[in-house]
């Protein structure tokens, strides 16, 4: 465990990653205008940002339900949710989100194809949540390797082009007469199982390297200060000359970074 000078309230020393996240925070211009409780706690959750375990939504409606996998999908700590719209846009209810998609990586896709073949190049292995012959146990997942969660639309499940790309069709054991869960519930029931298994055999609360963990976090920094950037800017700072630099090191625009709705 590293050992810092720098008073930090996470109740414990932090790790070397939580470490390095800290301080490259408190380089960013931004950092002035937060308190460090407040950086530590951002270097506390990126370092536990699984990006070894991902969800893709394939075209779901509600906007409700939506929201609820998005909120859900933060909670666990996953870092990327995908998102296939056709032919729904991806609309989440805010209010039940709960500012979680300020959070969430969030990618939006045009076509399952393009996604999933990508994932599998990653490595990932592509498991469809669904019922019926063929499907195996939820419990009986391989969590050795990445693995892609596939959630289906609320009213037709799965659909059949995404039976023939995915390894794996599973399901959650049901013990009632109803044999399905809604969909945002089966979310929360499968994340839980698996990020506490994957974590389980990883032997770390995340797996992101530092320098992503470090990317990842300035990339909230704006948001998780939003109301101090809005009131500078009513006070007439130029917020722009005090741009926060990205993974890249390039100038992103305040501005343009503060508009995240209310939550």
């Amino acid at each position: 465990m590293a050992k810092t000078e720098e008073k930090q309230p996470l109740g414990r020393d932090p790790t070397e990653k939580e470490v390095a996240v800290f301080g490259y925070l408190k380089k960013e211009p931004l950092s002035a205008h937060t308190t460090d409780e407040r950086l530590w706690r951002m270097a506390e959750v990126v370092t536990q940002r699984l990006q070894s375990v991902t969800v893709v939504m394939e075209n779901l409606h509600d906007a409700h339900n939506v929201g609820a996998v998005v909120r859900t999908a933060e909670c666990y700590g996953i870092d990327t949710l995908h998102v296939v719209e056709m032919p729904n846009p991806y609309s989440p209810n805010k209010g039940i989100a709960r500012g979680a998609d300020k959070w969430l990586n969030v990618e939006r896709h045009q076509g399952l194809n393009r996604v999933i073949g990508d994932l599998v190049a990653g490595g990932y292995t592509i498991c469809a949540a669904d019922v019926g012959e063929g499907c195996v146990p939820m419990s009986e997942l391989p969590i050795d390797k990445p693995i892609a969660i596939l959630m289906g639309s609320e009213r037709d499940g799965v659909s059949d082009r995404a039976k023939k790309l995915v390894d794996v069709r599973f399901s959650i054991p049901m013990m009632g007469f109803t044999e399905s869960f809604n969909v945002s519930v089966s979310a929360a029931v499968i994340l839980h199982e698996i990020t506490q298994r994957r974590r389980s055999f990883l032997n770390e609360p995340g797996d992101m390297p530092i320098e992503k963990c470090q990317e990842r976090a300035a990339g909230w920094l704006p948001r998780a200060i939003r109301r101090s950037v809005q009131r500078l800017m009513g006070q007439g700072v130029d917020v722009v000359e005090a741009g926060i630099r990205s993974g890249t090191n390039d100038a992103v625009p305040l501005e343009n970074q503060v508009k995240e709705p209310s939550t």
